[in-house]
């Protein structure tokens, strides 16, 4: 991202000039180290308290780091030679032993290393991206700078950077404005590599404006049917593209008839020819794993395929005819689109699963080493999920109580868990400390990317008891089987049809997912269940706002106007 621009939210980021005011604010070699392994090779915390010499692993000029595993398999992460040549002088310097860890702390030690210096650089410059700068922010740097800035390859991105899956680049990727899509277009051209292209740069102008657009109007939406025909009529509503469809390959079943393309050649191609429908089920198959949209020749035309996965959800693929050959940087504003489509798609799933009279609940129990899983059996003590809210990047805000052992002891195996991007202490209750949890992988985040609703989590003795419901249609043994491909050591321990609470039209539990925006209502569960709402308050704006990902004006924004939404539904049907 260019210096001075604001992330899709309007908070300032952290961009090259205001990354090198931060580095200026560390007043030791280990705090520079420390803030260069987060923003230049994108570590963890507890990642970078392993790094040693010894894993420094020479490639011609370049150099790679070896990460040593943790609670995973070891990985390696791209290491710039400048960063290589510091990490040397300093371990010169400290007299530190190649086998010997380079930065010697805990994670937590590490979290606040990181806090301390931002905390100086916001005295030093009273600069607002520097307040509650935290070591995730270092790692929203990292990506924005190889995706935006050096244009890489967004599989590239996934792999120095250890991310699960492609839709968590997504929120480093939303539409370029034109001053983004002019400079990518003179660093590789639109045709030929290198050479500018006067044509294609308006094309990209275009484009990201219509995606731009296409993705604010999916939010208005409330049916599947809807959405793709959103989707596909507003990428047909200019010049860049002839036709659009969204197509289920591993459904068998031909695109409706009432569809925006159904008389189309695409249409007809996908319904008809056997070949070009393996090639599009291969395309989603292939795209689960990669971040870039693909080509398929039908013979009569070229077409875009999209795939629209959401989480561990796939929906089928958006398919795009379009009028001229498309750049590199068009296919991953394409891809975005498609995690948008994707996520709208989903959202009414959600929905269908929340206002349906019956749903079917799932009691599933496991064993997999998940972090509450673990630390509940090294402490020997009891986990129970008190609320959930979604963070940033595809992770989770978990609110646990611990009863039978001290919150500083899971927040110190908390500090040393990947799964964990950052965890705090809420509040001292009575009944037990409650924690918040930044859960980037869970038992309970592979339900929810399921289509699957949350209810009940209780975790003792290193066995997790999850009850949860999904949509009495959905597929029963698909949900499992995704959640034990995360979590192999997970079973179906009962399984039951249920009946909703009758409610009757235009009651307000039934009107709150109509009457709030996805990010609104985020924030303010949240909010909710981090006590800011208590008194005395057991959150601070500050430490909300950090554990979702935002800056303190924008919480209160989303805060303020969620609020005045609620207080006028329940105020105006109080008058009625």
């Amino acid at each position: 991202m260019l210096a001075g621009e604001r992330d899709a939210e309007g908070d300032d980021v952290l961009d090259a000039a205001s990354y090198e005011q931060l580095r200026r604010a560390a007043e030791t070699h280990r705090e520079d180290v420390v803030v260069r392994l987060g923003g230049e090779v994108g570590l963890h915390p507890e990642e970078m308290t392993r790094v040693r010499l010894v894993d420094v692993l020479p490639h011609g000029e370049h150099f790679f780091l070896r990460v040593p595993g943790g609670e995973s398999d070891a990985r390696e992460a791209y290491l710039p030679s400048d960063v290589e040549h510091d990490l040397r002088k300093y371990a010169d310097g400290a007299g530190i032993a190649p086998d010997e860890p380079l930065v010697g702390v805990s994670p937590r030690r590490v979290q606040m290393l990181v806090a301390e210096v931002a905390a100086r650089a916001a005295e030093t410059t009273g600069e607002a991206v520097f307040d509650g700068l935290s070591t995730r922010d270092l790692r929203r740097y990292f990506a924005r700078r190889l995706l935006v800035e050096r244009g890489l390859d967004p599989r590239v991105v996934l792999a120095v950077g250890a991310y699960d899956r492609p839709e968590r680049l997504a929120p480093y990727l939303e539409p370029a404005g034109r001053e983004a899509v002019v400079a990518a277009f003179e660093r590789r051209g639109a045709g030929d590599v290198g050479r500018p292209n006067r044509e294609g740069t308006e094309r990209l102008r275009t484009v990201a404006t219509l995606l731009r657009d296409a993705s604010a109007a999916l939010t208005d939406v409330t049916t599947e049917d809807a959405v793709e025909t959103v989707a596909c009529e507003r990428l047909m509503g200019t010049t860049a593209y002839r036709t659009a469809t969204v197509f289920d390959p591993a459904a068998g079943t031909e695109p409706p008839e009432d569809g925006p393309a159904a008389q189309d050649a695409l249409a007809d191609a996908l319904a008809d020819d056997e070949s070009t429908r393996t090639a599009v089920r291969a395309a989603v198959d292939e795209e689960r794993v990669s971040a870039t949209t693909v080509e398929v020749s039908t013979g009569r035309a070229t077409v875009i395929v999209v795939p629209l996965v959401h989480g561990r959800q796939t929906y089928g693929a958006l398919c795009a005819v379009p009028t001229a050959p498309v750049a590199d940087a068009e296919r991953d504003l394409l891809a975005i689109y498609g995690a948008h489509v994707a996520a709208a798609l989903a959202g009414v799933e959600h929905k269908r699963l929340l206002l349906a009279d019956t749903a079917t609940e799932l009691t599933l129990q496991s064993t997999a080493c998940s972090f509450l899983a673990t630390a509940s059996s090294e402490l020997d003590c009891t986990f129970r999920l008190e609320g959930l809210a979604p963070a940033e990047a595809g992770s989770f805000l978990c609110y646990v109580t611990v009863d039978g052992a001290s919150p500083d002891a899971a927040l110190e195996r908390a500090a040393d868990a990947r799964a964990i991007e950052d965890a705090r202490l809420v509040s001292g209750r009575p009944e037990g400390a409650l924690l918040e949890l930044v859960v980037t992988d869970s038992p309970v985040r592979a339900l929810v990317e399921c289509g699957g609703t949350v209810r009940d989590l209780v975790v003792e003795r290193g066995t997790a008891t999850l009850v949860g419901e999904v949509a009495s249609d959905v597929d029963v043994r698909e949900v499992v089987e995704a959640v034990r491909s995360a979590y192999p050591r997970t079973r179906l321990i009962a399984k039951r049809e249920v009946e909703r609470p009758v409610r009757s039209d235009g009651s307000f539990p039934e009107r709150l997912d109509d009457i709030l925006t996805d990010r609104q209502l985020s924030v303010l569960r949240a909010a909710y269940y981090a006590g800011y709402f208590e008194w005395p308050r057991e959150s601070t704006a500050e430490e909300l706002a950090d554990s979702v990902g935002i800056s303190s004006p924008t919480l209160h924004n989303h805060l303020r106007r969620a609020q005045q939404k609620l207080l006028t539904t329940v105020l105006d049907q109080d008058r009625r």
